[in-house]
């Protein structure tokens, strides 16, 4: 097949709109032999060779194109052909953020710390409140913080080792909740309850009505119990020392004794001296006696002012506090 050679020699550069405006041989004019391939051969031009492509730093030619590069700390503006220099704006009123400032080529943005979020103005960190959520996870109060939060307890309670549940505190435990005979723990709080027989006088002391206590004596003291409130009282009652024995008639029984015999004890107390004793049941006991306890336990005592000798006797009423067994005790105060 013969072919006629319209052009030879073609060589483009890109930016012909078609092939006839590429440069060639005359139209109709060739030097092909009759074994010869013929092609068009296109050369890439090389825009950074005029006038660096237009950039103001670096031009980085493609096949077909170009694009201009910026050195470290230099930023390419809109127009992708001059470099400036990067502003770092945290260094000015930390960019006007209320927290933390990042600065990038061109720009910054603000960051917030744990428990922050930022607001619309992109600018200040605003708390979050953890209580809003769930109460904290707290079961009682939750207390919030910039930042952070906390779980609180009511009187009566303490937090538990996940800082986030209140546990009642048992005021029993200790002291016997200040009560003087039983003690009732409830939830957040606790009260004192009376055996049979006594009444609560003060919301943590049992008192027995037909008692008394005389500490008014320069040599002792002197107790008195009724015995038709305390029916259950046996007529023979013992001190510390089993030979100090009681007195009795049909309706009371009395025990005494100086500050100084039947065992009595002294302590100082404060700016108080304490004289004290115990009433025990005795261990004879008449035949067909009837006994409603098999001990009877019964503590009092006296108290002075420590600067006085023991002839002054403490303004205070003295009273009288039963124990029964292992049920509280008889003070006097």
């Amino acid at each position: 097949m013969i072919v006629d050679f319209l052009l030879d020699d073609v060589v483009c550069d890109g930016a012909e709109s078609n092939l006839a405006e590429c440069n060639h041989s005359p139209w109709g004019t060739h030097n092909c032999g009759t074994h010869e391939h013929f092609y068009v051969e296109c050369n890439d031009v090389n825009e950074c060779q005029t006038d660096n492509g237009g950039c103001s730093h670096t031009c980085v030619n493609t096949i077909g194109s170009f694009y201009c590069e910026c050195p470290d700390h230099f930023y390419l503006t809109d127009n992708n052909r001059d470099c400036i220099a990067d502003v770092n704006e945290c260094q000015t009123d930390n960019g006007g953020c209320s927290h933390t400032c990042i600065n990038t080529l061109g720009s910054f943005y603000c960051e917030c710390p744990d428990h922050f979020y930022l607001s619309d103005n992109n600018r200040d960190c605003i708390d979050v409140n953890e209580c809003q959520t769930a109460n904290g996870g707290c079961s009682h109060t939750c207390v919030n913080t910039p930042g952070s939060f906390y779980c609180e307890c009511p009187d009566h309670f303490y937090l538990s080792d996940n800082n986030r549940d209140c546990i009642d505190v048992n005021e029993c435990v200790e002291e016997n909740g200040g009560c003087s005979h039983n003690c009732v723990n409830t939830e957040g709080s606790y009260h004192c309850e009376c055996p049979e027989y006594l009444y609560l006088s003060d919301n943590e002391t049992c008192s027995a009505n037909g008692t008394t206590i005389d500490c008014s004596s320069s040599h002792g003291m002197k107790v008195t119990l009724d015995k038709r409130t305390l029916f259950f009282l046996p007529d023979q009652l013992t001190l510390l020392d089993t030979q100090c024995v009681s007195s009795s008639n049909s309706t009371h029984v009395w025990l005494q004794t100086d500050y100084d015999k039947c065992s009595t004890s002294q302590r100082t107390v404060d700016d108080t001296v304490v004289f004290s004793n115990t009433i025990l049941s005795s261990d004879d006991v008449a035949a067909g006696s009837v006994m409603f306890y098999d001990l009877i336990y019964i503590p009092f005592k006296c108290v002075f002012a420590a600067t006085s000798n023991v002839t002054q006797v403490t303004t205070q009423v003295p009273r009288l506090i039963m124990r029964l067994e292992d049920q509280g005790s008889l003070q006097g105060r």
